[in-house]
């Protein structure tokens, strides 16, 4: 069906610019407000007529019937050229805060601006790694992430959601009229001295949006093995796998168990210089100097697999991949890891001897496995004891035996307090718990073999190898820990 196509002039005088779309909105998609009907039906200008998605939009916001006449985008450059010279002069109602016709211009006031940057400074205060912001029909729920557990921060209005929400979408160049459909989006900003890169994630939710906006602070984020809580021994252990010049390296747990920071940090250590370093990403959270570093985008095809092919072409001597998820991903990883190129990726697996399996039950032969894999390492990041408050207690004889269990003396250990300087929480910091699986000859032999898990394990018993929680045990030890939050995250 043809649309009619209208002169602005036409509709004069129509809504101003207060009564209007968000202005932002007006620009990119190329619409206008230009008459309402006494019986509430609208009149719509649209520069681009064939824009369907944007008709549904405009009928969900409205609830009323919507005319759409097509413009010319020049005559509505001119016109928002010409009002916005003029803004000043307008008087904006605000009585309706929930209205989106104004929230544009809520989203840009000094105390909405103001609010969300004291957000941004208190969760960097807090070092934090997560912001949600949930805005319901009664209530705006904001909480923090702090060292891997949600704290709550504060209530605030219900009126004031739809204007926050608004800022954070400009800031992060989004749609600011969707309120039915998932965005994603980012930001990049200079706050209080600091380089602060967010990650933005918004759904809708019953009566409202989720707002979640993952931190990058350069300044804060764990950028050494060391600092992560590997011990001397197995820093060395590392450097022996990483310094290799191909072959697959592995490291596994479930999300938020620190797997990109011990990649990042590996990256960090080679040499950028001499070799050719490539990663592939979802998303890419921490710049590196001198590595060529992608991001997928499912949307255009961008996936693990697609891009890793590309990569093989690019000449690399070293390939990182953020995630393998499927059995293409796996199948490219291993050829690449056989041609001479050290690949390091994670995985999701409990323990490190399961990343053999899984890469089994992904479709990689036995015998191609054992030839390419060098190591895995297992991990999961527990929330250090605060220094200032942390208090000496006696185990157990049930805590005693396990302890023995393991082979670890425990005379005292440690438990959380409370105190200021950790907010109460008696926790201050995070330390990885791990297990480093090398393949010596043996073990590559009995991977090529197709030797069960529990084999597998036995044979790593004998060489010695510390597990995860005799690793976590250890830190409780030296009162880096607490054997309750052990507990909570093994």
């Amino acid at each position: 069906m043809t649309m009619t196509s209208v002169s602005l002039k036409d509709y004069h005088p129509f809504p101003p610019l207060q009564e209007q779309y968000p202005v932002e909105f007006m620009e990119k998609r190329k619409v206008i407000k230009l008459h309402t009907r006494k019986d509430g039906s609208i009149i719509i200008g649209l520069g681009i007529p064939d824009d369907e998605l944007l008709k549904e939009e405009l009928q969900d916001f409205h609830h009323s019937q919507c005319e759409f006449v097509k413009i010319d985008n020049d005559e509505l450059a001119a016109y928002l050229s010409k009002e916005l010279s003029r803004q000043n002069e307008h008087e904006y109602n605000t009585k309706d805060s929930t209205s989106v016709i104004q929230l544009d211009k809520l989203a840009n006031d000094a105390p909405i601006v103001n609010l969300v940057n004291n957000l941004f400074i208190e969760a960097i205060r807090s070092n934090a790694s997560d912001i949600h912001i949930e805005g319901s029909s009664d209530t705006t729920t904001v909480r923090y992430r702090i060292d891997g557990m949600l704290s709550y921060v504060s209530k605030l209005p219900s009126g004031q959601f739809p204007a926050i929400s608004s800022r954070i979408k400009i800031m992060a160049n989004l749609n600011i009229m969707e309120r039915r459909l998932p965005q994603d989006g980012r930001i990049s900003l200079h706050l209080g001295g600091i380089d602060l890169d967010m990650r933005i994630s918004i759904v809708p939710i019953a009566g409202g949006e989720s707002i979640v906006l993952r931190l990058f602070n350069e300044k804060d984020t764990l950028t050494s093995l060391d600092q992560l809580g590997f011990s001397k021994k197995d820093l060395s252990t590392l450097k022996e796998l990483y310094s290799l010049n191909n072959g697959l390296i592995l490291f596994t747990g479930p999300t938020g168990s620190g797997k990109t920071t011990s990649l990042n940090a590996i990256i960090r250590k080679l040499d950028a210089v001499s070799s050719k370093i490539i990663t592939i990403e979802d998303p890419v959270e921490n710049r590196i100097p001198g590595v060529s570093q992608i991001q997928t985008n499912e949307e255009i095809g961008l996936s693990f697999h697609s891009l890793l092919r590309r990569v093989l072409r690019q000449d690399p001597n070293i390939i990182m991949i953020g995630e393998i998820r499927d059995s293409e991903t796996a199948q490219l990883a291993v050829r690449a890891a056989l041609t001479g190129h050290l690949v390091l990726s994670s995985l999701h697996t409990n323990d490190a001897v399961s990343t053999i399996n899984r890469l089994r039950n992904m479709g990689t032969e036995p015998y191609l496995l054992g030839a390419v894999l060098k190591g895995a390492v297992a991990q999961r990041l527990v929330r250090k004891l605060c220094p200032e408050c942390k208090k000496i207690r006696y185990p157990s004889p049930g805590e005693k035996k396990l302890f023995k269990e393991h082979g670890i003396e425990s005379g005292k250990i440690y438990e959380a307090s409370g105190c200021s300087v950790c907010g109460n929480k008696g926790y201050k910091g995070r330390t990885a718990v791990y297990e480093i699986m090398t393949v010596d000859l043996k073990l590559e032999k009995m991977i090529a073999d197709n030797a069960q898990a529990d084999i597998i394990s036995d044979h790593l018993k004998k060489t010695g190898r510390i597990n995860i929680i005799s690793s976590g045990l250890r830190k409780v030890v030296d009162g880096e820990t607490s054997l309750a939050e052990l507990e909570r995250v093994l």
